[in-house]
C-alpha cells in the first residue's frame, strides 16, 4: 500500500519515501533524484565520506539510516557498491590484515565475506535477473541495448576509438558528427566513467583518478584501502551520468585536513 500524493501513474511521494515502479513487479525509492540508483549513488558517497573522513562511533545511528535507505532502493549498483563499502570497512578495522598472530581471523573474514557476497547474488532474484538480462541483450544487441550499463559502455568504446587521449569533446552534441542517431542513443544512458572519457580522452580521465588517488592515499596511508576507494568510485560512476553534476567533480579534490589542524590546536 502506497501513501503519499500521486505525481504519476508510476510514482508516489510522501515525506519519507518516493515510490517509483517504472513497470516493474518490485516499488523502488528515488528519494530528490531522478532514479533509484541515482539515489543510492549519493547515498553511497555519504557512507564514503563517513569512512574515509570521519570515522567517529558518533556516526554509527547515521551510517545505519543511510544503509537502510540504500536498500529501499533496490538499486544493483547500490548492493555491489554497499558491498565494496563493507569491505572498506573491515579494512580500516584491520580484520584483513594479514600477520603471524591474525592470520587465521583474517582469513576467516575474508571467507565470510565472500560467502555473503555469493549468497546475496544468488539469493536476491532481481539482481542475479538485472545482470544476466543486461548481458544478454549486449550479447545479441538488441534493440536499445546501448540504454544498458554494459551497453553504454560499449557504445562509447567507439567514440573513444576516434580521440582516445584527448576525447572528441566537451560537447556531447559532436557525437552526431559520428553517428546520426547519437543524441537519441544517449539521452537515456548513464555511464560517467566511459562517457568523461568520450569528452576528454584518456589523459582527461586519468587525470581526475590520479587526483583521487592521491588525496585518499593522503588521507590514509594505505595503497589497499586507496585502491578501493577507487573501486568503489568507478562503480558507482559506471552507473550513472554523475558526471555531469558537480558534486562528484569535487569529490576528486577533497582533502579533509581535520587531523592536521587538531594537531596545530594541541
Amino acid at each position: 500500500m502506497k501513501i503519499g500524493i500521486q505525481i504519476s501513474e508510476v510514482s508516489t511521494h510522501n515525506f519519507l519515501y518516493h515510490y517509483k515502479n517504472e513497470g516493474l513487479p518490485q516499488v523502488r525509492n528515488s528519494g530528490p533524484f531522478w532514479e533509484p540508483g541515482a539515489f543510492s549513488g549519493y547515498l553511497i558517497l555519504a557512507l564514503f565520506f563517513i569512512l574515509r573522513d570521519l570515522r567517529s562511533k558518533k556516526t554509527l545511528f547515521t551510517s545505519c539510516i543511510l544503509v537502510a535507505t540504500i536498500l529501499t532502493t533496490r538499486s544493483t549498483t547500490g548492493y555491489i557498491a554497499l558491498a565494496v563499502i563493507m569491505l572498506i570497512y573491515l579494512i580500516q578495522e584491520d580484520y584483513f590484515k594479514f600477520s603471524k598472530t591474525n592470520f587465521l581471523r583474517t582469513f576467516f573474514f575474508i571467507f565470510l565475506f565472500y560467502l555473503a557476497t555469493y549468497y546475496t547474488f544468488t539469493e536476491v532474484q532481481f539482481l542475479q535477473d538485472k545482470i544476466l538480462l543486461q548481458n544478454e541483450l549486449v550479447f545479441y544487441e538488441i534493440r536499445n541495448f546501448q540504454s544498458t550499463r554494459l551497453g553504454n559502455f560499449y557504445y562509447d568504446l567507439e567514440f573513444i576509438r576516434q580521440s582516445p587521449f584527448f576525447g572528441i569533446s566537451a560537447n556531447i552534441d559532436i557525437r552526431s558528427i559520428f553517428d546520426a542517431n547519437a543524441a537519441d542513443i544517449t539521452s537515456g544512458q548513464g555511464n560517467a566513467l566511459s562517457g568523461f572519457a568520450v569528452r576528454f580522452g584518456i589523459i582527461g580521465l586519468l587525470t581526475l583518478i590520479t587526483i583521487f588517488c592521491y588525496y585518499s592515499y593522503k588521507k590514509n596511508k594505505s595503497i589497499l584501502l586507496s585502491f578501493n576507494y577507487l573501486i568503489l568510485i568507478c562503480i558507482l560512476l559506471f552507473a550513472q551520468k554523475h558526471l555531469n553534476y558537480p558534486i562528484f567533480y569535487t569529490l576528486f579534490f577533497i582533502n579533509n585536513d581535520n587531523d592536521n589542524n587538531e594537531k596545530t590546536r594541541t
